[in-house]
């Protein structure tokens, strides 16, 4: 690991420890009013929209050509849960 990279690395993992670490005080009460799965639901999404918000900015647009060509390949490799894919 370079040393620009140490700071932001130690951010993220301590950044990741605080959210997981506060589900519990929040979820415990939301879930005698929520459904299990609603709560993951939204809580897996807040994830994602998060995470391809952090992407975009620190690695730029998507490449969409390359993977709508890729798509169906992926697809198949996913669904047979082929865990090296070489693309």
């Amino acid at each position: 690991m370079t040393t620009p990279s140490r700071p932001l690395g130690i951010a993220g993992l301590l950044m990741a420890t605080s959210a997981w670490g506060s589900l519990f005080l929040v979820g415990k009460p939301l879930l005698r009013h929520i459904d299990p799965l609603w709560f993951t639901l939204v809580r897996y999404s807040i994830a994602a929209l998060g995470f391809a918000l952090l992407l975009r900015l620190l690695r730029g647009g998507v490449p969409w050509a390359r993977l709508r060509a890729l798509a169906p390949r992926l697809a198949l490799l996913g669904t047979l849960e082929i865990g090296r894919a070489h693309v």
